[in-house]
C-alpha cells in the first residue's frame, strides 16, 4: 500500500524543471534551492510528463505579451461595461451580502440552538464542514458572485463578456478593500515543503495550495450562467439526486470476484489527500454551526434540500427531506468577477495533509509535541 501510495505520487505530482542558467528565471522563482524537494535541478532529467522540455517557456517577453494581451481584454470590456456601472454592482452586491452574513445568518443563530437538527446533520457538518478561514474568504467571493449577477441581469454583460469579466480591476470598487490578499511575491528558502502547500511549487506558489479555487476541465453551466445549480435543457428542474441513486444503484446479488472494499477505502484515502471540498457552514465565533436546510423557518441561500421520493424504500418512512448545503465559494485572484467557483480546502498534492493538516494551526493541534 505505501508503495501504491509513493508510485501515484511520482505520477500525479511530476514537477517542472526549470532552467537554472536563466538569471530572470531564477529571479522569478525566489531563492528556493532546486532538489527533490522543489523544482529538480537541470542536468539532462527527463522532461515532466506532457513537456516537450524542461525550460520555462513564459520568459520576460512573453509574460510581457500575456500582459498586453489582458490589458487588450480589459480595455474592450471598459468599452462595454463603464466603471460607474462596475463600481454600482460591487456596492450593490456589498450590500446584500452585508445583510446575508449580518443580519440572515445571525438571525438563525440567535433562533436555533447547536442540538437542533437530526444527529446526521450535526455528523455530516463535522466531517464536511469549511473552517472559518474559508468562511471569511467566502465573503468576498460571494461579493464577486453577486455583482457578477447584477451587471448580467441588467443587461450589461453578456454570455460571451461574462468569459472576459476577470480581467477587470476591481480595486477601486467596495471589494477591493476587502478583498483577501492572498498572494506570495517571494518563497523563503526552505528545507521542507510548507503545510498549505504554498511555494510547493516555486514557479506558480499558488498551484497546489490550500483555501484556492478548484480547477475547471469544462465551463461551469449554471441555471442563471453564474451561481444557482443548473436545470434541465429545457428549463425544468433536474430529478432529485436521491430518486436517481435510488432507481439505478442497487446491492450485488453476488460479491465481486477481484474488488474487495478495500478499493472504495483507499480511493477514497487518496481523494481526502488532495480534495476538501466543504459545505457552507455558521459559525458563531469559533464554533461551527449546520444549516438547517430542512427547517423552512430558517432559510438560507446556500441550502438546496433534496426531495425524498414516496417511493423510496429507505427515507420515505423516516423523513421526506435531505438537508444538503452547497459547497462554499472561492474568491478568484484579486477578487475578479466571474461565475462561482469553489474552494478546496486541502492541499492538491499527495502529501497526507488529511493526516498532518493542511495548515500550521491545524498541525499544532495534532502534534502532542513529545517523542517526536
Amino acid at each position: 500500500m505505501i508503495l501504491l501510495y509513493i508510485l501515484l505520487h511520482i505520477l500525479l505530482c511530476n514537477e517542472i524543471i526549470a532552467n537554472d542558467n536563466d538569471a530572470h528565471v531564477r529571479q522569478r522563482r525566489s531563492n528556493i534551492p532546486c532538489g527533490a524537494s522543489f523544482t529538480p535541478c537541470s542536468g539532462g532529467a527527463a522532461a515532466a510528463f506532457g513537456l516537450a522540455s524542461n525550460t520555462i517557456s513564459d520568459d520576460e517577453a512573453q509574460s510581457q505579451q500575456n500582459s498586453n494581451a489582458a490589458n487588450r481584454r480589459r480595455t474592450d470590456i471598459n468599452k462595454l461595461i463603464s466603471r460607474q456601472s462596475i463600481i454600482a454592482a460591487v456596492g450593490g452586491a456589498k450590500d446584500e451580502i452585508d445583510i446575508l452574513f449580518n443580519q440572515t445568518e445571525i438571525n438563525i443563530l440567535k433562533n436555533t440552538n447547536a442540538y437542533d437538527g437530526e444527529p446526521a446533520e450535526r455528523v455530516w457538518n463535522a466531517i464536511n464542514k469549511i473552517d472559518l478561514y474559508a468562511k471569511k474568504l467566502s465573503y468576498s467571493s460571494q461579493i464577486a458572485i453577486a455583482a457578477t449577477e447584477k451587471l448580467y441581469n441588467s443587461g450589461l454583460a453578456s454570455q460571451q463578456i461574462l468569459d472576459e469579466l476577470s480581467v477587470i480591476d476591481v480595486r477601486d470598487t467596495p471589494i477591493g478593500h476587502i478583498c483577501p490578499i492572498n498572494l506570495v511575491t517571494e518563497c523563503p528558502s526552505a528545507k521542507y515543503r510548507t503545510y498549505s502547500g504554498h511555494c510547493n511549487n516555486v514557479n506558480h506558489p499558488l498551484w497546489g495550495a490550500s483555501s484556492e479555487p478548484m480547477k475547471r476541465i469544462l465551463k461551469p453551466t449554471y441555471a442563471n450562467k453564474i451561481s444557482r445549480p443548473r436545470i434541465s435543457i429545457n428549463g425544468s428542474t433536474l430529478t432529485s439526486a436521491r430518486k436517481i441513486s435510488h432507481n439505478l444503484i442497487t446491492e450485488p446479488a453476488t460479491r465481486h470476484t477481484l474488488c474487495s472494499m478495500m478499493i472504495a477505502q483507499w480511493a477514497m484515502f487518496v481523494y481526502e489527500d488532495i480534495s476538501h471540498v466543504g459545505a457552507n457552514t455558521l459559525y458563531e465565533g469559533n464554533q461551527s454551526r449546520p444549516l438547517l436546510c430542512c427547517n423552512t423557518k430558517y432559510t438560507h441561500p446556500e441550502c438546496y434540500p433534496i426531495e425524498i421520493d414516496i417511493n423510496d424504500t429507505t427515507y420515505s418512512k423516516l423523513t421526506q427531506c435531505l438537508p444538503y448545503v452547497r459547497t462554499a465559494t472561492s474568491s478568484r485572484e484579486n477578487c475578479s468577477l466571474g461565475p462561482r467557483e469553489q474552494v478546496n480546502q486541502a492541499t492538491s498534492y499527495l502529501d497526507a495533509s488529511h493526516i498532518y493538516g493542511s495548515t500550521v494551526e491545524r498541525a499544532s493541534k495534532l502534534r502532542a509535541y513529545q517523542n517526536g
